[in-house]
């Protein structure tokens, strides 16, 4: 959110990690981010670090972004790059960019650190909130009013892994849809496109909610039938 409070485009701002270097050449500082006084940026005592992404407020429009590229992305949701691609990018532990195995341990026996671990980093540089609220970073210091995305907007934007609603059950996890994915597989129609797999899942929508609608009208006809057929009944009984 920028200092208006309207949702923007988020970019790096100041982001520095400081290391100092005496007079004498020892080191007196290694890779420390200072933080916000304390209480500020949504921090508690120790203050905030003051790593800072900034809303940014642009001069020209184009073409909006496909829907996915915001509800599907835990980047654009504020929680980093590590969530996306499903490995956690910590930076206070030493980086090491060489050869390795599975688990990252490195392969070459020469292999040595080439970025310091930052202390107080313990997630991404892009990530400013935690799926439960809490700030990482300081976000538009600037500007009174710039900050994360709201808890209860994050919640509504989250689609994420909205497949596996489908997919836990397709195509072998229910009696149904393992008949009709043998059926589709055996006549050349399973999806193997986007388009083909977005037009089958508008199909799928447009199905149920037919259904869903037709069943409800049915039984509220089937009501009406009864209170009619009850009412003449009891018309008839009442003239006896």
């Amino acid at each position: 959110m920028n200092g208006e409070g309207r949702v923007s485009p988020l970019m790096p701002g100041c982001q520095v990690s400081v290391t100092v270097i005496g007079k004498d050449g020892r080191e007196i500082i290694r890779n420390k981010i200072f933080r916000t006084a304390p209480n500020t940026e949504g921090a508690g005592a120790q203050g905030q670090l003051g790593s800072d992404m900034s809303p940014v407020f642009p001069h020209t429009t184009g073409k909006a972004r496909a829907c996915e590229s915001c509800h599907a992305s835990a980047k654009a949701l504020g929680y980093g790059i590590g969530e996306d691609v499903g490995v956690p990018q910590p930076w206070n532990t030493p980086k090491i960019v060489d050869l390795a195995t599975a688990d990252g341990t490195p392969i070459p026996r020469s292999a040595r650190v080439q970025v310091e671990p930052i202390a107080g980093l313990d997630h991404d540089w892009s990530a400013v909130v935690t799926p439960e609220g809490r700030q990482l970073q300081t976000v538009g210091s600037h500007f009174e009013g710039s900050g994360p995305l709201p808890q209860d907007m994050r919640r509504l934007m989250d689609r994420r892994n909205v497949c596996g609603a489908c997919h836990e059950v397709v195509p072998e996890g229910n009696l149904a849809t393992s008949l009709l994915h043998h059926v589709a597989a055996t006549a050349g129609k399973t999806p193997v496109t986007h388009d083909a797999h977005m037009s089958l899942l508008h199909h799928i929508v447009l199905t149920a909610a037919t259904f869903e609608v037709g069943v409800a009208v049915v039984l509220a006809l089937c009501f009406a039938v009864a209170v009619v057929v009850w009412w003449r009944r009891r018309g008839r009984d009442a003239g006896r």
